[in-house]
């Protein structure tokens, strides 16, 4: 009996020892934590307001706050970067989010009421106050943790995290194809206008009516802002390496391009094909006069297709089929596209397989491809 009182006295000293090292492991774990958490909700609120400088600097030159709170996450040299390009879309009349090439749907009016603090604290990730984070520590006293953490304000398994909150779509920055694509895209609306205002002036100058003629020094001052804007745009397009072209100029484009399309229509015409007496003739501007019955409305839109494929072809065969040139058969109407395999499907035949590929004009729903030119 003294024997078994004597081990159950042990026993009782060592389970007293165990408890005392359960209790002084869970204490110095629970300091841990306690500073690790503060450490990193000293680090998150740093980084918050960093973020916020950003967000509002972003949103000075121009960008959505979603946007800049998007690009505020990639860190200082994004924020410097999308800087920069701001100021250069700014050069050139365009708006900043244009500059930004997004691979994420999201809807502006879901954080139009959002603060530049909510957008922060949307970007930067939170602290880790999940239960599952510290519940694996080993020699632990588990309750004495867990009435711990809850009065920390760690979430229990089952209740909302602190990690539920809005999020901030990712965008993809793409600097290189954001400028190409909006650089060539600003050029080839602005010759588009361009040409526009040109076929004005023409139409005002033929005109006899007084209200016409008042209207011709207004255009030419907007022909001259735009023709600034086009000089602009390609000398941009040029530094920047986005535009090389050794081809036609604009107005040797039009000028070729237009007097070849009165020739063509007119051999096109013999035969009184298009009309009695049609004659097609290019304007003093170089605009197309080629005046015809709506009744050849489909013969003529088709065989002018047809003579700019030729067009087109001939001209990349001696590599003199630059941007330029491009951009200017693109204002006149006629676009230059490659024939897929839908086309080639949906064409009753006239098309093989062999032609997927290849490049054909489109103007005003006829299709053209480029022949082949010796």
């Amino acid at each position: 009996m003294v024997m078994l009182g004597a081990i159950a006295g042990e026993i009782g000293k060592a389970l007293q020892k165990d408890n005392e090292r359960v209790a002084l492991r869970t204490e110095r774990a629970m300091d841990y934590l306690t500073k690790e958490l503060l450490d990193e909700k000293k680090d998150r609120k740093n980084k918050l307001e960093t973020v916020e400088e950003a967000i509002e600097r972003l949103q000075s030159n121009g960008y959505d706050n979603v946007v800049a709170a998007s690009i505020a996450r990639g860190g200082v040299y994004a924020v410097q970067d999308a800087v920069t390009r701001a100021g250069e879309a700014r050069k050139l009349g365009q708006n900043a989010n244009d500059w930004y090439a997004t691979t994420a749907e999201f809807s502006p009016d879901q954080f139009a009421d959002m603060t530049t603090a909510q957008l922060a604290n949307a970007v930067v990730a939170p602290v880790d106050l999940s239960f599952d984070r510290f519940e694996n520590i080993e020699g632990i006293d588990k309750e004495t943790y867990r009435s711990y953490m809850q009065e920390y304000g760690v979430a229990q398994p089952g209740q909302a995290s602190d990690t539920a909150r809005v999020t901030v779509p990712d965008f993809k920055f793409d600097t290189e194809n954001a400028m190409t694509m909006n650089i060539k895209d600003a050029y080839n609306a602005a010759v588009t206008q361009r040409f526009k205002l040109e076929q004005q002036i023409d139409i005002a100058q033929e005109s006899d009516k007084e209200a016409d003629l008042n209207k011709i020094p207004s255009l030419q001052a907007n022909l001259e802002t735009l023709n600034k804007r086009v000089d602009d745009l390609r000398e941009y397009g040029i530094k920047s390496g986005i535009i090389s072209d050794p081809g036609f100029s604009i107005n040797e484009a039009k000028s070729l391009f237009n007097y070849n399309m009165a020739q063509g229509l007119n051999d096109a015409s013999l035969g009184d094909k298009f009309g009695l007496g049609f004659k097609a003739d290019v304007s003093e501007s170089g605009n197309l006069i080629a005046p015809y019955e709506p009744a050849y409305t489909e013969i003529v839109q088709r065989t002018k297709a047809s003579i700019a494929a030729k067009f087109v072809a001939s001209a990349k065969a001696d590599q003199r089929f630059g941007l330029d040139a491009e951009a200017t058969l693109g204002a006149l109407g006629y676009r230059i596209i490659t024939l897929t395999e839908d086309m080639i499907k949906n064409s009753a035949g006239k098309y093989k397989d062999k032609d997927i590929g290849r490049e054909a004009i489109f103007f005003n729903g006829y299709i053209k491809p480029l022949p082949e030119v010796a």
